[in-house]
């Protein structure tokens, strides 16, 4: 049972599975404008790492780990 109903929906499931696809990729040059796209997405995990935090009193759990995770793998694609 998942606490956010975003995470039942198949949309949300296969954009991770795709984003922890592509972290696996060797890039060798990451474009200007594809970096912006993962700063940006990288602000928003943070956002949603922080407001899960506020949410759950501080308590992490494994869904805090996931979005964690989904910063980690965002910030190595950004780099």
């Amino acid at each position: 049972m998942s606490h956010f109903d975003f995470e039942n929906l198949n949309a949300y499931n296969l954009a991770m599975e795709f984003t922890l696809f592509v972290r696996t990729l060797k890039i060798p040059a990451i474009d200007r404008k594809v970096f912006n796209h993962y700063e940006i997405a990288l602000g928003s995990a943070g956002e949603a790492a922080a407001a899960l935090d506020i949410i759950r009193r501080g308590k992490r759990d494994a869904h805090s780990a996931k979005i964690r995770q989904v910063g980690r793998l965002l910030a190595g694609l950004a780099r």
